[in-house]
């Protein structure tokens, strides 16, 4: 949709300016997106189980950079910090994962790749036309094969329909065993976690190319030996290039756009899609293959870099700090003593946080630091949990420790590659 690729362009100001110069060139269009109830499921059963607290802005900024990604190699996601930018990486994957988990989508992947592998009933009646029969020569003789060949043709076609008929039979019947057996105590269906899916999650890596030099990050060359050696970024590329899962790979860098390394990544953001080293080496990446950088600002990108790139657009209120407070309440045990302890906090972040926060805006004091007003209620809630002595969920801790939708290890099949670097 021509709304999906351009609207997250825009700042919140600059967004009725774009709907009326849109419905003045398209009259009919009534300026709602497309619903796709099958991706806001999706939404909404990741966001609960992370904790997060859901929204129409966030719902909008996830189901805008899955459209960016499909149509376009590199994608700037623009935003200052805390705006959910990260978030929305880590929601997307966990839907997209889930959406391939669906088992009317991995039926239908399954009967497209057996019809793709198995010839029909005409080339199959060509091949043994050809093998059996080229030698006959006579006119008579290449009647009758041609006669029996249209049996043959026939034959099986009648074979190949009946085939995939009793396969459609079976896959439907297989579709419903397993929507069956997806079914909790109350009746509702949940996803499907782990069984043999592994091939349909999300991998990304995670780096700050702020925290690496331009030759720790591409690669160098030794000036002893003239070895050459892979940088962060370059290693990221050839792995995710070398592996034929099909599964979506996401490489994020999130950090400052700086011209000193971002100019090297014009190659791979055109359409030539290969990433070129220092040494001469050029590595092809993957259709599956895309790149997001997290950034605050474009002021150091130049404009060739910029129009080779999707943009999206994080506005700094599209988070609230209620949705901070109740994401971080949710973390906490549940238990009967906690449930209660849980309220009043609450509370008491209602009382508190909304003047200290104007107070704030008012810009009385002064920083030697710009710091998010988010960031100075996710403090509060660091501290007052450490003075509290309120320990975390077992299950919201080990959410928080995982840094991707899913572990890597079994990707990466031995290497000690870290997530996030």
């Amino acid at each position: 949709m021509f709304s999906d690729a351009n609207e997250p362009k825009f700042v919140e100001e600059d967004l009725p300016l774009f709907y009326s110069t849109l419905s003045d060139f398209f009259p009919s269009y009534c300026g709602e997106a497309e619903s796709d109830e099958e991706f806001k499921d999706a939404y909404f059963a990741a966001v609960e189980e992370r904790g997060l607290q859901a929204s129409a802005s966030s719902l909008t900024a996830t189901r805008q950079l899955s459209q960016l990604l499909l149509a376009r190699m590199g994608t700037v996601l623009l935003g200052a910090p805390m705006s959910g930018k990260s978030t929305a990486i880590l929601l997307l994957a966990d839907i997209l994962s889930r959406l391939a988990r669906s088992p009317k989508r991995m039926n239908a992947s399954k009967r497209s790749a057996s019809r793709r592998r198995r010839p029909d009933g005409r080339q199959r009646a060509a091949e043994a036309f050809s093998g059996r029969f080229a030698s006959r020569t006579s006119r008579a003789s290449f009647a009758a094969v041609r006669a029996r060949g249209r049996r043959r043709t026939a034959e099986a076609e009648s074979a190949e329909e009946s085939e995939e008929a009793s396969e459609e039979e079976s896959e439907e019947a297989s579709e419903e065993e397993s929507e069956g057996g997806m079914e909790n105590e109350e009746g509702d269906a949940e996803p499907a976690a782990g069984g043999g899916n592994e091939m349909y999650a999300v991998y990304y890596r995670v780096v700050n190319p702020k925290a690496l030099s331009i030759s720790a990050l591409f690669g160098k060359v030794d000036s002893l030996t003239q070895e050459w050696s892979d940088g962060v970024a370059a290693r990221m590329v050839r792995e995710f290039a070398a592996t034929e899962t099909g599964s979506p790979k996401w490489i994020v860098f999130d950090g400052p756009v700086d011209s000193l390394w971002i100019e090297s990544m014009n190659t791979a953001l055109d359409d030539n899609q290969m990433l070129c080293l220092p040494n001469g080496e050029r590595i092809k990446l993957r259709p599956e293959m895309r790149l997001l950088f997290e950034v605050t600002d474009l002021q150091a990108a130049s404009p060739a870099t910029i129009s080779r790139c999707g943009m999206l657009h994080f506005p700094s209120r599209g988070v609230s700090w209620e949705s901070l407070v109740r994401s971080w309440l949710n973390r906490l045990p549940h238990d009967p003593f906690t449930e209660e302890l849980r309220e009043d906090l609450f509370e008491y972040f209602r009382l508190v946080v909304p003047a200290t926060l104007t107070h704030f805006q008012a810009e009385t004091l002064e920083s030697e630091i710009a710091s998010p007003l988010l960031s100075l209620v996710s403090s509060l809630c660091n501290i007052l949990q450490a003075v509290l002595h309120i320990p975390l969920d077992p299950a919201a801790e080990q959410r928080l420790e995982s840094d991707g939708p899913k572990d890597d290890r079994a990707f990466n099949a031995g290497m000690h590659t870290p997530q996030q670097i």
